[in-house]
């Protein structure tokens, strides 16, 4: 998911809402992807550990749930502010839930002999999926244009159907199998 918007957003707006790069607004949309990424990594930690005891899949649920709703509105976002604000609003959630568990649940199951290991693992699988995400998401793209009409000169999109129901579907995949291991909690190690 992370890929998927991280490699396209910039194309998005400039092909589907003719927000011109280096414009105020294309501005405001990359820092969005920073701003939310910081929120949504403090967020996704907080809720876990006040409202959850600490118990990493049910917030990652959550947080995959919301990663489908703004991702599936930034698809038909009507204008290139709100476009902007979505994009934002969508890190919130990618970068929470993908940083709470690349980092934190990876220390958890991993534990204090094999944190380092697990948490190597589970981030570095992401790069694995940013290379097909690119691949493969631009050939979708390329193939089917933004909305599902072919690119053709002077063809300007109207969504972005085609690219969110390609990345949509891995957030739904996420949330679902953190109903699989909904009440797993960190091991506690003992004091010595």
């Amino acid at each position: 998911m992370r890929q998927g918007l991280l490699l396209y957003f910039t194309e998005y707006l400039k092909e589907v809402h003719h927000v011109d790069p280096g414009s105020a607004l294309f501005w405001w949309a990359g820092a969005g992807v920073t701003l939310g990424g910081i929120v949504g990594g403090l967020l996704c930690g907080w809720i876990s550990d006040r409202l959850f005891q600490s118990r990493r899949p049910p917030v990652a649920f959550l947080f995959y749930i919301g990663q489908a709703v703004m991702l599936a509105l930034l698809g038909f976002a009507p204008s290139p502010v709100a476009a902007a604000c979505l994009i934002g609003l969508s890190c919130l959630f990618i970068f929470g839930v993908h940083g709470m568990l690349s980092g934190t649940a990876s220390m958890d199951f991993g534990g204090r002999k094999a944190a380092a290991t697990a948490a190597g693992m589970l981030d570095g699988i992401q790069y694995v999926a940013a290379g097909l995400t690119g691949f493969g998401l631009g050939w979708i793209l390329k193939t089917y244009g933004w909305d599902g009409t072919p690119l053709r000169e002077g063809y300007q999109p109207h969504n972005a159907l085609v690219w969110v129901g390609s990345i949509i579907p891995f957030s739904l995949l996420g949330g679902i199998i953190m109903t699989r291991v909904w009440n797993a909690t960190p091991r506690r190690s003992a004091v010595h």
